[in-house]
């Protein structure tokens, strides 16, 4: 019989293979993901997953984006899932380590390219999955030649759950759960804290 943190730990890990396994299969097929969530959500003694669709409508302008990342926000307030992951296409760019592209507030510097507008700009697929207090970035480079399109695992794809960090500078699109982790996880979060599951 699985102790309570190792039955927790299935579930999330079954769900990010799962949306994976969803999400590449549907980029080979249409050679295009549009920005979606998942939600893993316990209902009852099942664990079910819920989709947010119609995002895209909201990634033309960066003001919009605001307003999308608000909607997954609500979205995980009133669903309150044990784990999320946010699906989109981006642009991504690697800079030298000694060069801060943006502020304190995450907001990108004057003098600074964004990612989209960059000379050695990366188009990837990424896949943020995040729980009440972990994390898990996984990143598909898009390879577009002679009109094919296909994915190849990008070296900076974080394969595992990891921690989330206490602080670093967090984008649009992170720690989405916040303020509204599941009371499953919270209360899963306090049983671990304070005993030892004995089965």
């Amino acid at each position: 019989m699985l102790t309570v943190q190792e039955e927790y730990q299935k579930s999330i890990d079954e769900f990010k293979d799962i949306v994976i396994s969803m999400v590449v299969a549907k980029f080979k097929d249409e050679g295009e993901v549009t920005p979606v969530v998942f939600g893993l959500c316990k209902v009852g003694d099942k664990h079910q997953i819920a989709v947010l669709l119609g995002l895209h409508q909201f990634f033309q302008k960066d003001v919009d984006k605001e307003a999308a990342a608000e909607i997954i926000k609500q979205f995980s307030k009133e669903l309150k899932p044990l784990a999320i992951c946010y699906i989109s296409e981006c642009w991504m760019t690697k800079y030298d380590l000694n060069e801060e592209p943006v502020d304190k507030d995450g907001n990108y510097k004057e003098d600074t390219l964004k990612p989209s507008q960059h000379p050695n700009r990366q188009e990837v697929l990424i896949l943020k999955f995040e729980t009440h207090d972990k994390e898990c970035n996984i990143m598909y480079e898009i390879v577009r030649k002679d009109n094919k399109v296909d994915l190849t695992t990008s070296t900076v794809s974080q394969l595992d759950w990891e921690n989330k960090p206490k602080t670093y500078t967090r984008g649009l699109f992170d720690d989405l759960l916040k303020d509204n982790y599941s009371e499953y996880a919270q209360g899963l979060q306090e049983t671990l804290k304070n005993k030892t599951n004995m089965n």
